[in-house]
């Protein structure tokens, strides 16, 4: 088990991988050799620093119609509250990982993390969530008790932001099909920065990049598309409680799995906003599922796709 140690959310330079052995105990009759059975684990210090977790991650400025309708929704707050909300941001998880998985003697997992971009025409550096992840090695706690730290880096799309990333590696022989490459998949979204970069930012995405254990961050630097997200996130929780503080909570959680036997595929799995958003008299809260195409206190969908790395 892998996971971050920034309980107070001011930063951390360290990790800890938890271990169970002896669990064969389990099966002694009558769990008589159950007191074998060991729970242990290992500080990392000094790994990749990872801070300011979790903030909200811009979006490509679209069609709100739910945000139009928050007042009359009971979404907004006030007296009188606010006939209309204004296009909120992407939940980007807290400090802890989001999905750990093991594959070649390695531990792979992420968790997000502020990244300061820089640019040479710009005034000053611009920040994003982006990720950090770690690959841990094993064979040296199979061997000798203890775990090796094989690889780090970061990962942060060009004036964009990312959020709920989770990883998957491949198998290494030739018997189950795999390379001993790995993916890294999250929802990418943005506005493009102060200039508008990328035509405006993404609305939330699914979105993957190929890495290997010592790549030290993605292969070649390129972020894929997988699925293009359609219209911007305009669920409840963006406006709960505007103008006040809002907590606004972005679909589920990301996953990726590595399937043997498949020629290499790894499947995974994000959320991305899948249908354009309708307007005008296509929208009311009694109409609001813009044809089928979404629930009228939310938008999200999941996409799930397969790569071969």
């Amino acid at each position: 088990m892998l996971d971050t140690l920034d309980y107070y959310g001011q930063g951390d330079d360290r990790i800890a991988v938890f271990d169970w052995t002896g669990l064969q105990n389990l099966n002694s009759p009558n769990c008589s050799e159950c007191s074998n059975i060991q729970f242990g684990g290992q500080l990392f210090a000094g790994v990749s620093f990872y801070y300011g977790e979790g903030f909200l991650a811009a979006q490509k400025h679209g069609p709100i119609p739910l945000g139009h309708e928050c007042g009359a929704a009971g979404l907004s707050v006030g007296s009188p509250p606010p006939a209309s909300c204004p296009e909120g941001g992407i939940a980007t998880n807290g400090d802890d990982i989001t999905q750990v998985s093991q594959a070649n003697h390695q531990i792979w997992g992420a968790t997000t993390t502020e990244i300061a971009q820089t640019y040479s025409s710009g005034p000053s550096p611009e920040v994003h969530q982006g990720a950090v992840f770690w690959v841990i090695g094993t064979e040296s706690f199979d061997t000798a008790g203890f775990f090796t730290l094989t690889g780090e880096g970061y990962v942060s799309p060009r004036h964009e932001d990312l959020a709920f990333p989770a990883m998957a590696s491949g198998g290494s022989s030739a018997a189950d099909g795999g390379n001993g490459k790995a993916i890294m998949t999250f929802t990418l979204s943005g506005n493009g920065g102060p200039t508008g970069a990328d035509h405006g930012g993404f609305y939330p995405s699914t979105a993957y990049g190929r890495l290997t254990s010592t790549s030290n961050g993605l292969l070649n630097s390129v972020i894929n598309i997988a699925d293009l997200g359609q219209s911007p996130e305009d669920g409840f929780a963006e406006y709960a409680g505007y103008p006040g503080s809002t907590r606004p909570r972005w679909g589920d959680y990301s996953n990726a799995i590595f399937l043997p036997n498949s020629g290499g595929r790894i499947y995974f799995s994000t959320n991305y906003i899948q249908y354009p958003n309708c307007t005008g008299a296509a929208f009311t809260l009694t109409l609001g599922t813009c044809g089928g195409t979404r629930d009228g206190f939310a938008n999200w969908g999941t996409s799930v796709n397969f790569v071969v790395p």
